[in-house]
C-alpha cells in the first residue's frame, strides 16, 4: 500500500453529496448478501450464510419497505417465527430510516436499538505514527494470522458475541465471492490488525477494522483509514464506513475528519425456540 502522504489523486465527490448516503446503506445491504441465502418476507428480506444462522454476523433481516408493513405487530410475529425456524439464535433487523409503528412493536417485544451513523472521507484522512502496510489475506497462514487478531481482541467488530474462529469463517465465506477483500495490517513487519474492504457504487467501504490490543492508541487505526482513503482515491471512490453511536469508533472517525451523511438503525434481540 502506497504511503498515505503520497500523491493520491483527488477523489471526485458526486455533485449530489446526498447520493453517498444511499450508496453506503446499499453497501451494507450487499455485504450481508455476499454468499448468503435470501428469503423473501412480506416487506423485507432475510439473508444468512448456510450453517451459520446461529452467528449474529452471518444473517439479518433487511431491505425493509415500511409502506408494505400494513400490520407491524403481525409482521413482527411472522419475522420472528421465520428467523427461529431458520435456526437464528439472535435476531437483527436493519431499518434504513425510522419507522415508528414497527419500532414501537420492536421495543415492546424486547428488541433494542442502536443508531449507526454512516460517514465518508470528503477530505484526505490524516495519519500519525509509524507507517503501516495493508497485505491481502490469501492463504491459510494469512487467515490464521487474522484469526489470532480477532482472538486477542475478544470483541467482534459488529459488537455481537462470536468465537473468533466462527467470525473468520464467516468473513472467509464472504471473501470467497470475490466482492470483499480482507487485509492484514502490518507495522514494522508485525501483524497488528486486520480490516476488510469492498466497493459499492461510489464508495469504498471500510469493514470490520480490528487493531490488536497491544497496538491501540498508537495511530494504527487512523493509519489504516488513511491507507483505505488512498486506495479509494486511486480508484476514483470515496472511503466510507458505519460506526455505532456512542462507541469508541466514533472517536476514530472524528479524528479522521469523516462526515456523517446517513444513519441506519439496527434492532436486535436473542431468540429462543418456543
Amino acid at each position: 500500500m502506497r504511503d498515505p502522504h503520497g500523491d493520491a489523486r483527488e477523489v471526485v465527490v458526486p455533485s449530489d453529496r446526498g447520493s453517498l448516503g444511499p450508496a453506503l446503506v446499499e453497501s451494507d445491504r450487499r455485504y450481508f448478501e455476499l454468499g448468503a441465502r435470501r428469503e423473501r418476507l412480506a416487506g423485507a428480506e432475510i439473508v444468512w450464510l448456510d450453517g451459520m444462522a446461529d452467528l449474529p454476523a452471518a444473517g439479518v433481516v433487511h431491505r425493509v419497505v415500511p409502506e408494505e408493513l400494513i400490520d407491524p405487530a403481525g409482521w413482527m410475529r411472522e419475522a420472528t417465527t421465520t428467523l427461529v425456524d431458520a435456526g437464528f439464535t439472535h435476531g437483527r433487523i436493519y431499518l434504513d430510516e425510522p419507522f415508528e409503528p414497527l419500532e414501537i412493536e420492536l421495543a415492546s417485544g424486547g428488541w433494542t436499538m442502536r443508531r449507526e451513523p454512516g460517514l465518508v472521507a470528503l477530505e484526505r484522512v490524516p495519519t500519525r505514527g509509524q507507517a503501516i502496510e495493508l497485505v491481502p489475506v490469501i492463504d491459510d497462514e494469512d487467515w490464521a494470522a487474522k484469526e489470532e487478531i480477532h482472538r486477542a481482541d475478544g470483541v467482534r467488530p459488529d459488537g455481537h458475541e462470536a468465537p473468533a474462529s466462527r467470525w473468520v469463517a464467516m468473513e472467509r465465506a464472504r471473501v470467497a465471492t470475490g466482492e470483499l477483500e480482507a487485509w492484514l495490517v502490518l507495522r514494522g513487519g508485525n501483524v497488528c490488525g486486520t480490516v476488510c474492504s469492498m466497493t459499492g457504487g461510489a464508495v469504498l467501504r471500510n469493514k470490520n477494522l480490528v487493531v490488536h490490543p497491544d497496538h491501540r492508541r498508537s495511530g494504527v487505526g487512523l493509519s489504516v483509514l488513511a491507507s483505505l482513503d488512498v486506495m479509494a482515491r486511486d480508484r476514483g471512490l470515496v472511503m466510507g464506513t458505519f460506526s455505532v453511536a456512542g462507541e469508541d469508533g466514533e472517536l476514530l472517525y472524528s479524528a479522521a475528519g469523516m462526515s456523517v451523511v446517513v444513519e441506519q438503525r439496527e434492532w436486535s434481540r436473542p431468540l429462543e425456540r418456543t
